[in-house]
């Protein structure tokens, strides 16, 4: 069963400075602890040997009961990269996907994630919190 938690994300920290092995922790809004994360493999290398750590600054409580989410996650890595350029609706993304066509599409507000020079600079919501180091 899949968990949906990205709305309930209040702060974590992403590692990868130890090649082969992506740890991480993840407070979600209204936990005490945090979800722990091994993984096998690495990030792409932009993030590769970084450790990547964030806030949210206005996290949602998750509506559904996560007693059955395990506080240790085991797996291997999939994409995890800085690098490509993500455009973020202004709006709750069910408002935007429900934005009725008469009105025209809601503007995206500018929030952009990408990178230079192989560090982060997400801008947004997530902005001023985000911050990468070696």
């Amino acid at each position: 069963m899949a968990f949906r938690i990205h709305d309930s994300v209040a702060r974590g920290e992403i590692d990868n400075r130890v090649k082969g092995t992506v740890r991480g922790r993840i407070w979600l809004a209204g936990g005490a602890a945090p979800l722990e994360l091994v993984l096998a493999g690495d990030a792409h290398p932009d993030l590769a040997g970084c450790l990547l750590t964030f806030v949210n600054p206005r996290p949602q409580p998750n509506p559904r009961d996560l007693k059955g989410l395990y506080p240790q996650q085991h797996g291997t890595i999939g994409d995890l990269t800085a690098s490509r350029k993500v455009r973020v609706p202004a709006v709750p993304m069910e408002e935007f996907l429900n934005w009725p066509k008469e009105k025209g599409r809601p503007r995206h507000g500018g929030r952009t994630a990408s990178t230079s020079s192989g560090s982060a600079r997400p801008t947004g919501a997530w902005s001023s919190r985000a911050r990468i180091t070696n």
